[in-house]
């Protein structure tokens, strides 16, 4: 008991009935809480199943298999070949850290495709937390956080960054990046700790080793600092973000200093297009991911440059800066909504890289470009149906039936689409098919006709693979690999002619490997073309002295020229 100001004896039970209603509240605080994390491990549960039939999927002979039957360093782990992964190129991209991983698991579990898929889901597994993370820090609201990450998790434009093995980069990038946003948003607003500014930066160079595409980092912090309401132009905020920049600007000319990459964005689809058709293709760009963000339909593992039908492009690229128009439109009815804002932002920065309007890629866009980018249009799109809700919220409620329907649909279609999606990358035959299936006969495709002709072959279906390598010939005619498959073909069919005139066309055109000079020797003594024959054995001979076959070939040749004509 105690006494109040008027000299009252207060029973001591009713203080104590007071901390038994605190230590309620508490607990039901403690146990919402639990809820939001169970739901958590509920999402990335369920995005395991969804991904789990693209576990079982092969290496792809469409860059999988090339990053370690090409690169002898990945599949012999040394101190000198980790050394070479942070001065090399791999598949037209600077990827050091993406590649090690590959190193490290060739290692341990060789060329099997299982333990490659089941490292890419982790992957975006740790995405899905970071992307919670990462929001439930911007908008304070757990609920707003698991809903971006649940949509995150399952939207099937992000299966080519999880099922593809080679975009690995993809989801390694994200994953530092977003550690970095989230280390600088703790910065920002819990007392500018030294700590959180490091790691802030360490991650965003992990970023950077990851892909090229991080370098847009330093604009997003600056996004941050102005959506947090920092001054951007002061001292402070500009000497935190002059290491960022300089690190984007060393990376960015890393990245533009392969030979490769300089001769597809000088002399690539570029130069086929006028300037006016480039602003064109860059409207189209921007406005394909946002329809595909909606209504994820018809995607591909790779997106051709459009033919023209004679000066003109197909009609959709014309329409697409109106698409644009409509958009800024409808973003400036809603700017009171800075979340909207923040979001729209957010993508324009990060796919600004993927805008093919100087080409760096031989494709226009391709669905594993907006794996981080998507994250701006969630946050659009949440924030947008979350304001709605609170402006609106008796509506909603009045109709809440039909709009748990149609989101439960939704999740629905999005899940479906994502299963289906991952058996695209089944094996070559159905990725290459599906591939040539989608997009316009362009030069581009004749890479698919040959990959998928080769898989055919090796699966006894020559005829067909047949048709694929003269498909591939017809549509890039300088390529000597075509006419050497289909060389090698024609040996398996015993067309010796066919294997002669294949044979001598890809010579022609540089390739020169030891078995192509051993088929058409093959070749030449069936037609007894000895002469030609023995120059062919001797060739093959001199380049590889290892195939021993040739000697008793050779044997034969000058047997068959010591006897007299019809003998």
């Amino acid at each position: 008991m105690y006494l109040n100001g008027k000299g009252l004896v207060i029973p001591f039970y009713m203080n104590q009935s007071r901390k038994k209603l605190l230590k309620k509240e508490e607990q039901a605080a403690e146990k919402k809480n639990s809820s939001h994390y169970l739901l958590l491990a509920g999402i990335l549960i369920f995005t395991f199943f969804l991904y789990s039939n693209s576990l079982e999927n092969d290496l792809l002979h469409f860059d999988d298999t090339e990053y370690f039957s090409v690169h002898s360093d990945i599949t012999h782990l040394t101190w000198q070949s980790i050394k070479t992964f942070f001065s090399s190129y791999y598949l037209l991209m600077y990827q050091p850290i993406p590649v090690l991983t590959f190193a490290l698991q060739f290692y341990f579990t060789g060329l099997h495709s299982y333990p490659l898929h089941f490292i890419n889901l982790c992957i975006h597994l740790l995405n899905i937390l970071l992307v919670f993370q990462f929001n439930k820090l911007l908008f304070k609201d757990k609920n707003i956080a698991l809903l971006i990450a649940f949509l995150f998790a399952i939207h099937p434009m992000n299966v080519e960054a999880v099922s593809w093995i080679s975009a690995r980069s993809s989801g390694m990038y994200t994953l530092f990046y977003l550690c970095s946003l989230i280390f600088y948003t703790k910065y920002i607003t819990q007392g500018f700790k030294v700590r959180d500014f490091i790691l802030t930066l360490l991650f965003f160079i992990l970023s950077l080793f990851s892909k090229s595409q991080a370098v847009t980092l330093p604009l997003v912090l600056l996004l941050i600092d102005y959506f947090s309401k920092r001054k951007i132009v002061s001292g402070k905020v500009i000497l935190e973000k002059i290491p960022f920049f300089i690190l984007s600007v060393i990376f960015a000319w890393i990245t533009i200093s392969n030979p490769d990459t300089k001769n597809i964005m000088e002399k690539g689809m570029i130069a086929a297009y006028s300037p006016l058709d480039d602003f064109f293709l860059g409207c189209y760009s921007v406005v394909f991911y946002l329809v595909k963000f909606l209504l994820p339909i018809n995607l591909c593992g790779a997106y051709v440059f459009p033919p023209k039908t004679g000066s003109l492009l197909s009609w959709e690229y014309y329409l697409s800066p109106l698409v644009l128009l409509l958009t800024a439109l409808f973003l400036f009815r809603e700017r009171r909504n800075k979340w909207m804002i923040f979001g729209a932002v957010l993508f324009l920065i990060t796919i600004s890289l993927n805008i093919q309007i100087i080409p760096s890629r031989l494709v226009i866009v391709a669905d594993r470009y907006a794996y981080f980018p998507y994250l701006g249009l969630l946050i659009i799109s949440v924030s947008y149906f979350h304001q709605r809700y609170a402006k609106n919220s008796q509506f909603f409620r009045k109709y809440r039936v039909i709009g748990l329907s149609l989101c439960i649909l939704y999740v629905i279609f999005f899940s479906l689409t994502l299963v289906s999606r991952n058996k695209t990358w089944k094996d070559d035959y159905v990725f290459m098919s599906d591939m040539i299936a989608k997009n316009p006969e362009v030069p581009y495709l004749y890479r698919a006709y040959g990959t998928r002709g080769n898989y055919l072959k090796n699966h006894h279906r020559p005829e067909e693979a047949l048709q694929d390598y003269t498909k591939a010939i017809e549509l890039k005619p300088d390529n000597s690999s075509a006419y050497a498959n289909r060389a090698f073909l024609n040996m398996d069919l015993k067309d010796y002619g066919g294997v002669i005139s294949d044979a001598d066309q890809a010579i022609k055109l540089n390739f020169h490997p030891a078995s192509i000079f051993q088929i058409r020797a093959i070749a030449k003594f069936f037609k007894e073309e000895y002469r030609g024959a023995l120059a062919d054995c001797n060739q093959c001979l001199k380049m590889d002295p290892s195939i021993v076959q040739m000697n008793d070939l050779r044997a034969a040749i000058l047997d068959s020229l010591k006897k007299p004509p019809g003998r």
